[in-house]
């Protein structure tokens, strides 16, 4: 367990995994649950496990608000399995940036996601939200 704490335009991390963590932007970069709390401007929660990483990685938001900068809010690079969670009780909002350079999404993910319920959950984005 791991709680991420987001303050502005900073981070802090304790407990169990180690994030690395870089300005505003923090990547995982092993399996585990980690807690994300606070507000984060322009910043970005990267999920990059190596492939012998066969664990999950789950995120569980509790009152989080995110913007993005130039890249999605919530970029899941790589990892075998990702969970996000919304805490019962909180309230999150995660925002677009203004200036995208390659994702254009507030949740994107590097390789698509088939799950085995048959629901599909790859990319929201304001495209797509706007019907183009």
């Amino acid at each position: 367990k791991t709680t991420v704490k987001l303050n502005g335009n900073t981070i802090t991390a304790s407990g169990d995994c180690k994030p690395d963590i870089s300005g505003s932007s923090v990547t995982i970069n092993s399996s585990g649950t980690y807690y994300f709390e606070g507000k984060l401007d322009g910043g970005q929660i990267a999920v990059d496990v190596p492939k012998t990483d066969e664990g999950t990685v789950k995120l569980v938001f509790r009152g989080v608000e995110l913007s993005g900068g130039s890249e999605a809010p919530v970029y899941i690079a790589n990892a075998e399995k990702t969970s996000i969670t919304l805490e019962s009780g909180t309230v999150n909002i995660l925002r677009d940036g203004q200036n995208f350079t390659d994702t254009e999404a507030v949740l994107y993910r590097l390789q698509p996601c088939w799950p085995s319920d048959g629901s599909i959950g790859e990319v929201w984005s304001r495209r797509s939200s706007k019907g183009k």
